[in-house]
């Protein structure tokens, strides 16, 4: 697994439901039907769409992701705030020589004289200083105590400030008139109090008030704008709308640790924003550690150390608990009882046919472990000995396991037994589920799928060069790049490029015969279908054709079976000679192509 830059994103609008699979360890997934999910079948990982995968079946997800660049990040405040509504901010600390003259106004000279003797200049102007110039100066706004530096190290302090705020922070903003950062905070939560004002001072300057708020509450508050602002374009707005700074995510392991700790002290696991459950349960994969959720509400209205709160959905982290998290040396690596191992239940029926009853292996409910491996490794010794001995010698112990292998792995001739071809085969089988177990995969049962409706009238494909297989959903669930995706975009290129270029041809190699459905119209009027299959009706053209589901159900199966009748009769499909091929590469095939065509 990698990280890798998406090369293009595209969309298409899609008016069906959305299937969401809901795993174990509360990790869910919600596509169309027609995309595709890895599932576990039969001891294998192989692709399924989305309306085949049933209640039961085992999705495959991650149980590390790739860790990011070690050093602390730092954030270009010039570049964050000049794509902003920068009207007001200032670059202030400027000798008075670094700005040219007629650099702040040409046609005012006073008011460019009166910017450069302050040693200040509007932030929108700053591109226009010398780096060296921009970088020594400080950020600032009317009314400002407290300047900021134009790179902001994001150390452990700001990575515990920021898990503080996310937990129990929220910000009050007015454009243009105040900009105040507010924590609120219960009475035992006396040391996170003064970690926030001892961290507001040293790194920041800044004075926060503090004062009593409701019967048991209190609270951190602190005016300033640009921390303001910072703050709410990384965290968001509104406790379920909070989400892990993407600074954080691509932060070293301390950063991150600090980040999570103190979000854990404050907020103890819970929130009611989904998306910061699922930034969280990302980077808790970051450490090696495959996390688990719940989900819960208050039933009747509850008061908290005077602070009423609300009946919305919670999410709850259930794993690692919270007392593992706030050990400083992640322990909840090691404490873990189980993880999503390979089902018992999906091994290869050769493996499961060495118990003598199908109860035996169900008591490995949590899955394929080293216990179980050695298991199965040592009945296959105990069959390989038999291999090659006196039938007389073995049926002379009264074996069972002897007696119900007999066979199946293993057979008599004469007074030999001898290993059959399964109990050859069966030790590669073995290693190939060795293989899965010792691999990074994580495997997660369908508890339930449920039909939901889309949050968007457009539904989404990415491309990535090399890798058509990525991680998705919420806490990691790895998807396939649906076909249906692919060809959509390729059509939607080629009816963009048809139109531009009347005199084009385009030639579209379809393996998978997805692409005639979507160019019906193109191939009627003008277009050719050359195939190696033997078409004889229009019947046959449509059966071998893929009909993406989603469009069967907008317009209907008898109403594609007309388009691609109508394309059989314009005449256009034509036996495509494959006989003479010596290695189908590009040359030939071009020659091929103007040969027919």
């Amino acid at each position: 697994m990698k990280w890798a830059p998406l090369q293009y994103v595209f969309r298409h609008r899609y008016e069906g439901k959305l299937l969401r699979f809901n795993l174990r360890t509360g990790r869910s997934v919600a596509v169309t039907p027609a995309h595709s999910l890895f599932v576990v079948k039969n001891g294998r990982v192989c692709v399924a769409a989305a309306s085949e995968i049933r209640k039961g079946d085992y999705l495959v997800g991650s149980r590390n992701v790739p860790q990011t660049p070690s050093g602390n990040p730092t954030v270009d405040l010039l570049e964050f705030f000049s794509g902003s509504d920068s009207e007001g901010i200032t670059l202030r600390g400027i000798p008075r020589e670094g700005i040219a003259r007629g650099l702040i106004d040409r046609r005012n000279s006073w008011r460019d004289w009166w910017w450069r003797s302050k040693g200040v200049i509007p932030l929108a102007s700053a591109h226009l200083l010398p780096k060296e110039v921009s970088r020594k100066a400080r950020i600032s706004y009317k009314g400002c105590r407290s300047d900021l530096p134009t790179k902001l190290e994001v150390d452990a302090a700001v990575a515990r400030l920021l898990g503080y705020y996310v937990a129990e922070g929220h910000a009050q903003v007015k454009p243009g008139q105040s900009y105040r950062i507010v924590f609120t905070l219960g009475k035992k939560d006396e040391h996170i109090l003064n970690e926030i004002v001892a961290t507001l001072i040293e790194r920041f300057g800044i004075t926060a008030s503090i004062h009593q708020h409701g019967s048991g509450g209190i609270r951190v508050s602190f005016s300033h704008r640009l921390l303001a602002e910072l703050f709410t374009r990384w965290v968001g707005t509104g406790a379920g709308n909070k989400r892990v700074p993407s600074i954080i995510l691509n932060s070293p392991p301390k950063i991150r640790g600090e980040f999570l700790r103190a979000w854990v002290e404050g907020d103890y696991g819970v929130t009611v924003s989904p998306a910061l459950m699922n930034d969280i349960m990302y980077m808790l994969l970051m450490e090696g550690c495959v996390g688990t959720t719940s989900r819960w509400r208050y039933t009747e209205p509850i008061v908290i150390e005077g602070r009423h709160v609300s009946s919305r959905l919670r999410k709850q982290l259930k794993f690692p608990r919270p007392a593992d998290i706030l050990d400083r040396d992640f322990s909840f690596r090691r404490r873990r009882r189980s993880e999503p191992l390979f089902p018992a239940a999906e091994l290869p029926a050769t493996l499961k046919q060495l118990y003598t009853h199908r109860s035996h292996l169900s008591s490995w409910k949590r899955g394929v472990n080293p216990r179980l491996l050695e298991e199965l490794r040592s009945k296959l010794s105990t069959l390989a000995e038999y291999a090659g001995s006196s039938a007389k010698n073995a049926e002379a112990r009264h074996d069972g396991f002897y007696r119900t292998s007999m066979g199946r792995y293993i057979v008599r001739s004469d007074d030999k037994i001898q290993a059959t071809q399964l109990l050859i085969d069966v030790p590669r089988t073995l290693t190939g589920i060795e293989d899965l177990t010792e691999s990074g995969l994580a495997f997660f049962e369908v508890l339930d799928i449920e039909p939901v409706d889309s949050t968007s009238e457009f539904v989404y494909d990415v491309s990535v060069p090399g890798a058509e297989n990525f991680l998705a959903g919420f806490g990691g669930v790895f998807c396939h790049n649906t076909g249906v995706g692919k060809s959509n975009l390729t059509s939607s290129l080629v009816r963009m490029a048809a139109k531009s270029e009347e005199d084009l041809t385009i030639v579209i190699f379809d393996v998978a015969g997805e692409y005639a459905v979507h160019l019906v119209d193109l191939l009627a009027s003008s277009g050719r279908i050359l195939t190696n299959e033997l078409i004889e009706d229009a019947g046959q053209l449509y059966n071998s054709q893929a009909i993406p589901e989603s469009l069967e159900d907008e317009v209907g199966p008898r109403e594609i079976q007309k388009a691609i009748e109508e394309v059989y009769k314009a005449g256009v499909v034509e036996r495509l000679a494959l006989q003479e091929a010596g290695g189908l590469d590009l040359a030939w095939i071009q020659t091929l192509l103007e040969k027919t065509v």
